[in-house]
């Protein structure tokens, strides 16, 4: 519980920066409202990073990701996630047209989906092999399913921001080459800014977000944000299972 108050002590100031400018500034504003909501989740992550309620850690090629003990804070956050993401679904009517939801199969939406965990995963898989198979958590299945849902809300929202909103607007302006190449340059460097935080281990993951941002700009384009949303949230799961 303090955790948890500390952290919205220190998000509060910005988030009600962010908020005010959607009132004054994004309300009608298609782009303005795709920067404020953006940037309100970079900050966001940067602090749970910088906090350790998610970490890197590693040596030469090996990284390992990690997430605090406190089952209860990341369910939490998980519920909040979830709301938002309900929110934007129901409220954000205008954003919400620019969402490719699934391609015309649901079904190969999915497959896709676990397809490009799988494609995702490798990399991680081939320069760890040698450290496959370690238990990351110490018999408490509380904290498993809270760490799993904490994977699978936060990267909902990244895709839904990126994939989303982000790719679906400049899908209207550029082409589908141009529009995926421009959303994963700014995932990629947003990312960098978040990462900068986890010091010595941030280039490595860096390298993997770039990955991440190309294979899911694909799917997205492809199969919909059903599909990238299932890609990176399994391959994070993999990557926290395994390495």
């Amino acid at each position: 519980m303090e955790l948890l108050l500390e952290l919205l002590w220190i998000l509060f100031p910005f988030l009600l920066v962010m908020l005010l400018l959607y009132v004054i500034v994004a309300r009608k504003k298609v782009v303005w409202k795709i920067v404020i909501f953006v940037t309100s989740f970079v900050i966001i992550e940067t602090m749970l990073l910088y906090k350790q309620l998610w970490w890197l850690h590693g040596e030469h090629r090996r990284l390992e990701i990690e997430f605090t003990s406190d089952g209860w804070i990341l369910f939490t956050l998980s519920l909040v996630g979830l709301l938002i993401v309900v929110g934007c679904i129901l409220f954000q009517v205008k954003l919400n047209r620019y969402v490719i939801w699934t391609g015309k199969n649901i079904f190969k939406s999915v497959t896709c989906g676990s397809i490009g965990a799988i494609i995702l995963s490798l990399p991680i898989i081939l320069l760890n092999f040698y450290s496959l198979g370690r238990v990351p958590v110490d018999g408490s299945l509380s904290l498993f399913i809270s760490i799993i849902m904490f994977i699978v809300v936060g990267k909902s929202i990244e895709e839904l921001l990126f994939r989303g909103y982000l790719q679906g607007y400049l899908d209207r302006i550029y082409s589908p080459f141009k529009s995926g190449f421009i959303t994963t340059a700014i995932y990629s460097l947003l990312n960098f800014l978040i990462l900068i935080v986890a010091n010595e281990y941030f280039l490595l993951a860096w390298i993997q977000t770039i990955y991440i941002g190309i294979i899911c700009s694909c799917l997205r384009y492809r199969y919909g944000i059903l599909a990238s949303t299932l890609a990176n949230a399994l391959a994070i799961i993999c990557w926290y299972l395994l390495i």
